[in-house]
C-alpha cells in the first residue's frame, strides 16, 4: 500500500495502481497470514478489485448485496471464458469469499457494510458455486484426483517410512484419520493437542486465516501420547524451545511440504509409487501425496456412510460442494451408499 486518503487505498498490484475502498483495505490487512500466503491472498483481491474498477465503474460501498452478487458472476465467468487453469480460478473464489464473508459481518466487523453475503446469495438464489465457473478438468487432473490412500494402502506405508519411522508414522496417521491439511499439520502446536478430550484445539488454518478443532479417534491418540510423552519429540535438538507439535533438528516446525516428502518415499519404497505426468514447472506429479491422504480421510468417512456436509466439516472445505469435487466418488461407491434406502 502507498497511499492513503479519505475515500480509497492506493495498491499496487502488477506494475498498476489499484484504488480500493477503505473496506476491502481493512480486510487485506487484517489476514493474519505469513508473507508468501498474504501476497498470493492480497493479489486475488485486487485482481477483483481491479475487475469491478476497470468493468463496472469501481467496487460499491453502498447498495444491495444483489449487485455484489452480480459483479461476482460477471468476474467468475470472464475468468473462466478468458481461459484460467481451475486452480487460479478456485483461488480467486477463496478469495473473494473471505472478502465477502468479512464484509457482511457487521456485528464483528465495524467496516462491514452488508447485510447479506453475496456469495450465499448467489447460491440461494441462482444455485452457482464455484464449480459453475471451473474449465473441465484434465485428464491427468483427473487421474491425480481418482486415486486416495485407503487402509490397506496406510498400513504399506507405515511401514516402509523413512527415518525417523515413528514421527513420521505419527504424522501420516494423524493425517489419514482427522485429513488434516499438510499446512495444518506443519503448524500444530503442543497446546492445539487435547489428548485427555480426543482433540485437536484452536489450530490455525493458514489456507483460511481462521482457526478451527476436530475430534480425534482412541488409537490416534495413543500414537500422539507416545510422540509427546513417550520421548520421542525431546529426542529432536530444537523440541525444547519449540511450541510445535512437530519439530526437527534444525527448526522449531516441519516444513509444510515435509508430508509429501515422506509419502513419496515410503510409497516409492513400498512399490505403490506412480508417475502421473508433470506439472507446468516440468516436475513429476507423484500419484501418492498429502492430498491422497487427506482424500483417504474423506473418502473413509463417505464409505462408512457419512454425509458430505459431516466430511466438509472434516476437511475444512467452504461447501459440500467443494467437498463433493474434492473426493473421487464412483457411481459404484455411489451404489453401495443407496443398498439400503427405500423409495
Amino acid at each position: 500500500m502507498t497511499v492513503k486518503n479519505n475515500l480509497v487505498c492506493i495498491y499496487t498490484y502488477k506494475g498498476d495502481s489499484v484504488n480500493i475502498p477503505k473496506s476491502v483495505a481493512r480486510v487485506i490487512n487484517d489476514l493474519d497470514l505469513k508473507e508468501s500466503s498474504f501476497k498470493s491472498a492480497r493479489g486475488n483481491i485486487l485482481d477483483y478489485v481491479r475487475y469491478c474498477n476497470e468493468e463496472k465503474g469501481g467496487f460499491p460501498t453502498e447498495g444491495e448485496p444483489q449487485a455484489h452478487a452480480r459483479l461476482i458472476n460477471s468476474y467468475m465467468t470472464n475468468l473462466k471464458k478468458e481461459g484460467y487453469a481451475r486452480n487460479t480460478i478456485s483461488g480467486r473464489w477463496n478469495w473473494v469469499s473471505t472478502l465477502y464473508k468479512q464484509l457482511s459481518m457487521p456485528l464483528l466487523n465495524d467496516y462491514a457494510f452488508l447485510e447479506e453475503n453475496p456469495i450465499e446469495l448467489l447460491e440461494d438464489r441462482t444455485g452457482k458455486t464455484r464449480t459453475d465457473y471451473l474449465p473441465p478438468e484434465s485428464e491427468q487432473s483427473q487421474n491425480k484426483r481418482a486415486y486416495y490412500v485407503d487402509k490397506e494402502d496406510l498400513e504399506l506405508l507405515c511401514d516402509n517410512l523413512p527415518s525417523p519411522a515413528f514421527r513420521n508414522e505419527v504424522m501420516i496417521r494423524l493425517t489419514y484419520t482427522t485429513g488434516l491439511r499438510s499446512s495444518e499439520l506443519a503448524n500444530l502446536k503442543l497446546e492445539n493437542v487435547n489428548l485427555e478430550e480426543n482433540l485437536l484445539e484452536d489450530f490455525w488454518v493458514p489456507k483460511t486465516a481462521e482457526s478451527r478443532s476436530l475430534w480425534i479417534p482412541d488409537t490416534t491418540v495413543w500414537y500422539l501420547d507416545q510422540f509427546i510423552n513417550g520421548g520421542y519429540r525431546m529426542s529432536f535438538s530444537m523440541a525444547e524451545e519449540s511450541e510445535y507439535l512437530f519439530p526437527n533438528n534444525r527448526q522449531e516446525k516441519i516444513h509444510s511440504q515435509r508430508l509429501t516428502k515422506v509419502l513419496k518415499k515410503a510409497a516409492s519404497n513400498a512399490g505403490i509409487q506412480e508417475s502421473l505426468g508433470e506439472d507446468k514447472s516440468g516436475n513429476t506429479r507423484a500419484k501418492v501425496t498429502a492430498h491422497a491422504l487427506r482424500r483417504g480421510h474423506g473418502m473413509h468417512l463417505y464409505n462408512q456412510g457419512k454425509s458430505l456436509p459431516e466430511i466438509q466439516f472434516r476437511l475444512g472445505h467452504s461447501s459440500p460442494d467443494q467437498t463433493s469435487e474434492y473426493l473421487p466418488i464412483t457411481v459404484e461407491e455411489s451404489k453401495q451408499q443407496l443398498t439400503d434406502v427405500t423409495f
